[in-house]
């Protein structure tokens, strides 16, 4: 595959967060339902089959844990992301 000037790969990192994590480190003092509703309005957070904003998903030496999944692009200006 050829690229040429301003082409550009670009990787996805995902992050899976536990839900006490979530709730007590990252969003801390914040209320978590309009969080949640405003990051996957944003699509910021990928949402479970049954329409959560966490899902279940089977994570090493955890086993199938619900969590919520989180996916960037790194390097990306925030309205880039937007349109991405």
């Amino acid at each position: 595959m050829e690229h040429g000037l301003g082409d550009s790969l670009h990787t996805t990192n995902t992050y899976y967060v536990l839900p006490e994590s979530w709730r007590s480190e990252i969003f801390r003092g914040m209320n978590i339902n309009a969080v949640n509703k405003e990051l996957l309005q944003r699509g910021v957070i990928e949402p479970g089959n049954d329409g959560k904003a966490s899902s279940l998903v089977r994570l090493p030496g955890l086993g199938t844990q619900r969590c919520y999944i989180v996916k960037t692009i790194p390097g990306l200006a925030e309205s880039e992301a937007r349109a991405a």
